[in-house]
């Protein structure tokens, strides 16, 4: 409606005028980090044209890159695929992109374009080559700066597919909370994560009329989200890093970014895990200066590997997945429970790294998919057992560290996988967590591994087990503490 594209504007122009943060430029850059391809919309295609002429445009690196209007939005399942660029039509593309068969997703991405009075459009199912591995790997290791650099992301929460669109005001119209946005088709997928977290300004189209959200806050078209509850939104992270300690950074990686909502996304392909955060993650090593093994800093690694699953699939071994000791080797939510210690307790590192190794799948992606990975640990390690506490709704139940010897438990364990009653398993001393609190106590972290077979010293990860202070003693009392070096795979 003409009202809701004048209530855009004026958010826009009052985000220029007032907002010198929204304009900053937080990721490091070099000349090429901008899209190799823009949708140019022709000047004839004045605002009430039902069928604008667009076009491909090409931009070199020594190339001026214009302003552009950024689409973040689902593709869809069955959404089909004859509209996007590809080796076939892209000299077609750039003399004229076929607006009529457009699906309606994008069809409204150039509505919206026009109305804001904006020429240039950037749109991935049209802008990138998407039968050219080559042109798909080299614009995704742009994709940061695409959205970083974008002078406004267009959101389109409301729908599942590019098929659904922009606008429907036959949906539903309700209240809105700043909870509405976690569970709408977007938020589901898990590419729009770095989209969102990365761009400057963006105009969410849902299914309760138009929110803009940016590095300032929310603003809703019915006026009931405000500046001042914006703590929490996505495009707030860089400026969020700039005034954190390495810790809180680390806090926010595993806790606020994988924890909280990235690892509960969708992906249609699981092996573009890493590759759909890999410009997040290009954010955070500019502030933590460390290597990136796999979604996990070397920075205090002992933390990042104390992950969990939130649940499992009953009886599903994955120590075949690798690296097993990364997160990205289970397919759902996982947890870091130690991260609501990280800023106020301290913790002493119980092993030392002595090699680190990932095999990328493109090198041109350096933060992107791996095939396998391998640490080279010096730790202390015992073998003790793991037992199964049934419980009549399989909800809830529990598994236990158990010394066999003593036949006495000594903390909880969390497996990776199901077992039926009890498994042996070697445990690896991660980190003992000290506390400023007499009441708190302290606890000793442990890997779960198993031993490869035929190769001595090589393990698999079974999960993590945490032993309390009131077991820490007898945890050494088994007096097989001896430092040993091991391969995690």
């Amino acid at each position: 409606s003409k009202k809701a594209f004048s209530t855009a504007r004026s958010w826009i122009n009052n985000c220029l005028k007032y907002h010198p943060q929204c304009s900053q430029q937080f990721l490091k850059s070099n000349s090429s980090a901008q899209p190799r391809r823009l949708i140019e919309l022709h000047p004839s295609s004045g605002p009430s044209s039902n069928n604008p002429k667009i076009r491909l445009i090409e931009l070199s690196d020594a190339t001026h890159c214009p302003k552009y209007i950024a689409l973040s939005y689902c593709w869809g399942y069955s959404s089909g695929k004859s509209y996007t660029t590809t080796k076939d039509n892209v000299r077609l593309h750039r003399n004229q992109i076929p607006y009529a068969k457009l699906p309606a997703t994008l069809k409204d991405a150039v509505c919206i374009c026009k109305k804001l009075g904006m020429k240039y459009l950037w749109i991935d199912a049209l802008c990138i080559i998407q039968d050219c591995s080559s042109d798909v790997v080299d614009e995704i290791a742009k994709m940061a700066m695409i959205y970083h650099k974008a002078w406004l992301t267009v959101s389109v929460d409301i729908s599942k597919a590019s098929t659904e669109g922009c606008f429907n005001d036959e949906r539903e119209r309700r209240l809105l909370t700043l909870e509405d946005g976690v569970g709408t088709p977007l938020t589901a997928r898990a590419w729009t994560f770095q989209e969102q977290a990365l761009s400057r300004r963006i105009l969410h189209y849902t299914s309760y009329g138009l929110v803009w959200e940016c590095r300032k806050g929310f603003m809703s078209q019915d006026n009931i989200l405000h500046w001042d509850r914006s703590s929490n939104t996505l495009p707030r992270l860089p400026i969020k890093l700039l005034a954190s300690s390495e810790m809180e950074i680390l806090h926010f990686w595993y806790h606020e970014i994988l924890s909280l909502s990235y690892s509960l996304r969708m992906l249609t392909f699981p092996s573009d895990r890493l590759p759909a955060i890999s410009a997040v993650a290009a954010l955070f090593q500019q502030h933590l200066q460390s290597p990136y093994l796999a979604g996990i800093w070397l920075k205090n690694i002992e933390i990042g590997l104390s992950w969990q699953c939130f649940g499992f699939q009953k009886g599903k071994d994955p120590k075949n997945a690798r690296p097993c000791w990364s997160w990205i080797s289970q397919p759902g939510m996982v947890i870091w429970p130690i991260s609501k210690y990280y800023l106020n307790h301290e913790f002493i590192t119980m092993i030392e790294i002595i090699s680190f190794d990932t095999s990328l799948t493109d090198r041109a992606l350096p933060l992107g998919s791996v095939t396998s990975g391998t640490l080279v640990i010096l730790g202390s390690l015992n073998l003790l057992r793991v037992r199964k506490i049934p419980a009549e709704d399989e909800r809830y139940v529990t598994y236990e560290l158990f010394d066999e010897r003593q036949r006495r438990k000594l903390g909880k364990a969390i497996p990776d996988f199901d077992i039926e009653d009890e498994m042996e398993v070697n445990c690896l001393a991660l980190f003992c967590r000290l506390s400023n609190s007499f009441l708190s106590g302290f606890s000793v972290w442990f890997l779960l591994l198993s031993p490869v077979a035929g190769e001595p010293g090589v393990y698999t990860r079974s999960g993590v087990a945490e032993i309390a202070c009131d077991q820490v003693d007898n945890w050494k009392s088994l007096g097989s503490h001896k430092t040993s070096r091991i391969t995690l795979l």
